[in-house]
């Protein structure tokens, strides 16, 4: 159970950041994120489980404040960096199916929450990119050579083939 109310003390502040971006970016469609939002979220994430173990607040006041101050960071970023003109063209704009029974305010609904699903989910893979691929990446650069290019000697770099003794039933396997 702690573990789901620490996931919920992390996931709660992104979605008022992303709810922040959303709201000051307007009609004109999500502005994606750059590296300058996932170093937000992850000092706000810092933050939050700095002062989950510092403050004695209830898990709920915590629910609240992640919120709130997500929401309060993600309009105050997207309000001073402001948009350029590169920016307002490459915003992601979503994709909606029109359905003859669509209501206006269930059509306003399924675009915010479009909206702001697009943002957060390029924030959650950027992150789970640097967190679990990136160093992952970086292991297999320097600690393997699955080609066997950096062992000792200059010669060729060939490895031997093994002879395969001909026989029926190795052939019969392969089917």
């Amino acid at each position: 159970m702690h573990f789901l109310a620490t996931l919920a003390v992390l996931l709660l502040p992104l979605v008022g950041y992303s709810l922040g971006v959303v709201l000051k970016s307007g009609k004109a469609g999500v502005r994606k994120p750059i590296v300058l939002d996932v170093i937000l979220v992850i000092l706000m994430w810092i933050g939050i489980l700095y002062s989950r173990s510092h403050v004695p607040f209830s898990k709920w006041i915590q629910f609240a404040a992640g919120v709130v101050a997500g929401l309060l960071l993600g309009l105050a970023v997207t309000a001073i960096k402001g948009y350029s003109e590169a920016e307002r063209q490459s915003a992601v704009a979503p994709i909606h199916e029109k359905k003859h029974s669509e209501f206006k305010r269930g059509k306003a609904f399924r675009e915010f929450s479009s909206k702001i699903g697009t943002f957060q989910s390029q924030i959650l893979l950027g992150l789970l990119f640097l967190i679990v691929f990136a160093p992952v990446a970086l292991a297999v650069r320097f600690f393997s050579d699955p080609l066997k290019i950096k062992g000792p000697g200059s010669g060729s770099h060939w490895s031997p083939k093994t002879e395969i003794a001909p026989d029926l039933a190795l052939f019969k396997k392969q089917s």
